[in-house]
């Protein structure tokens, strides 16, 4: 009873780099790499997509406009910055020259003529940067090249067969992915989110697990019945699967430790061992089989300890789930089956 009541914190976990072994060495590289450069593997990825480059050059100031106003600017790396489309530079041309065509740009220029005069510049010296002020070049991926930032323009601006796609990156929050969810989302860029992918696998995971148990304690069920047709007996057969069954959920969402992909697996194993261990303990108290039958559960039960639940002090994350599952879940059907099924056949009070 108690380890059902803790039976319902488990947390299903659905991130396959959680399932894989990272060396402490990687590990080190990758903290170190994570202080100079930033956090990579915690940036969420939005990609935007367009038939030519102003189309998708468009759709990512929409989405950076979008951005901006949730988060912090410093947050969102993305080039519509460096590279807007053709529409807002040539907005933001024409608010150029006509700053510098205005009183204040006339006075800035006449101000900056007066000084190189003072410095002894020649009159004609500053003349290329006023033609330059006044007729501003367009911001090109050539220009962006030309300018040293040629890296940053290839890691997120990615040519397709069927046009352009610009990459977007932003801290994988829940905030963010808050934003990406339900019918206010943006719609001009989709969201690519490990974490995200994580939550959708382990809610996967727990819906199909908890079918497949359903399920597999059907068939044990009516398999059972049609082997005693006894209500007392098949009750008594089930004892030790939903003994390990509750011990292992229950300590496991007690001490946090998540379930996932792994721990199915070894789940069938611990299902298939406890209705034998079951089957074999009620015929032995019935008296349908000889007296070795308690042994024999018992030196199974050992050798499976002893083959997967060594497993737990395993350093692979995987290999260390089935331990775990394997080891709580034989470790408590072992004593429901020796002792508690002889028990309650019996009529005596645990």
């Amino acid at each position: 009873m108690v380890s059902a009541v803790f039976a319902v914190d488990l947390r299903f976990n659905g991130e396959l780099r959680a399932m894989s072994l990272v060396p402490d060495e990687l590990r080190r590289d990758e903290a170190r790499l994570s202080q100079v450069w930033g956090d990579i593997r915690g940036k969420a990825m939005i990609v935007c997509e367009g038939a030519d480059l102003d189309s998708a050059l468009a759709a990512n100031e929409r989405l950076y406009a979008t951005l901006v106003a949730q988060l912090p600017a410093t947050e969102v790396v993305s080039l519509a910055p460096l590279l807007p489309a053709a529409a807002t530079q040539a907005a933001n041309q024409q608010r150029w020259v006509a700053f510098w065509q205005g009183e204040a740009g006339r006075t800035t220029l006449a101000q900056l003529a007066g000084e190189g005069r003072r410095l002894g510049f020649a009159p004609a010296a500053f003349a290329p940067f006023r033609e330059r002020l006044l007729a501003p070049a367009v911001v090109t991926p050539e220009t962006l090249h030309q300018g040293g930032l040629g890296a940053v323009l290839d890691a997120l601006l990615v040519p397709t067969p069927k046009g352009i796609r610009l990459l977007t990156l932003v801290p994988d929050t829940a905030a963010v992915r808050a934003l990406f969810s339900g019918a206010g989302a943006p719609t001009d860029g989709h969201l690519v989110s490990q974490a995200r992918f994580g939550e959708i696998v382990g809610a996967a995971i727990k819906k199909d697990f908890s079918r497949y148990l359903v399920l597999t304690m059907v068939v044990v069920l009516v398999l059972v019945i049609a082997v005693f047709r006894d209500m007392k007996k098949i009750l008594l057969t089930l004892v030790p699967v939903v003994t390990g069954l509750l011990v292992m959920f229950g300590v496991m969402g007690l001490c946090g430790i998540p379930f996932n992909l792994f721990n199915i697996v070894a789940t069938v194993l611990i299902i298939g061992l406890c209705v034998d261990y079951g089957i074999f303990m009620v015929c032995k108290v019935s008296g349908e089989s000889d007296g070795t039958a308690d042994r024999s559960v018992l030196v199974s039960g050992l050798t499976t300890l002893a083959g997967f639940g060594v497993l737990i002090l395993a350093r692979h994350p995987a290999m260390h789930s089935i331990g775990v599952t394997v080891m709580l879940g034989i470790g408590a059907a072992i004593p429901a089956a020796l002792l508690v099924i002889p028990a309650l056949y019996r009529g005596e009070e645990l």
